[in-house]
């Protein structure tokens, strides 16, 4: 966060790099937008295990965080509506700020995922995207220093 002087973001709160980014952030101060696709209590008991349960409620439970909730439209995936409505919270907070948009993802470079979808969105819009690529072991040491599942 500090080479792009980033102090407010859009994510959603997933265990991993999501939760991780809202911490880091939260820490120094910054202004956190949670995007979620259920309410908190459903999001925890359905999408949080071992300790990314507590780092999720000190994300919510901070005074510098706003929740928005997705709302699928007719036919559309839960996360597909995440993506939408954290584009379109993004687009508001640039304008607000007069300040280009910036997608910053982990991700492993190869797998057809929620995160590559979201990079598709971003760059056909024209806008940086800012990539951390995990190496297979620094992936299986971030599963492990998870928790249980």
């Amino acid at each position: 966060l500090n080479p792009s002087r980033i102090d407010c973001g859009v994510s959603s709160a997933c265990a991993g790099a999501d939760l991780l980014f809202l911490l880091e952030l939260l820490h120094r101060g910054g202004q956190a937008t949670v995007v979620l696709p259920t309410d908190k209590a459903e999001f925890e008991k359905t999408f949080l295990f071992g300790t990314w349960v507590s780092k999720f409620q000190e994300v919510i439970g901070n005074p510098n965080t706003k929740i928005r909730l997705a709302q699928p439209q007719s036919g559309e995936d839960v996360w597909d509506a995440c993506r939408r409505e954290i584009f379109a919270a993004t687009r508001e907070l640039a304008n607000l700020l007069d300040q280009p948009r910036l997608l910053l993802v982990v991700w492993d470079g190869n797998s057809r995922t929620y995160v590559k979808s979201a990079i598709d969105l971003w760059m056909a819009e024209g806008d940086p995207v800012d990539r951390i690529i995990l190496q297979p072991t620094e992936t299986r040491a971030a599963a492990q220093n998870a928790g249980p599942h």
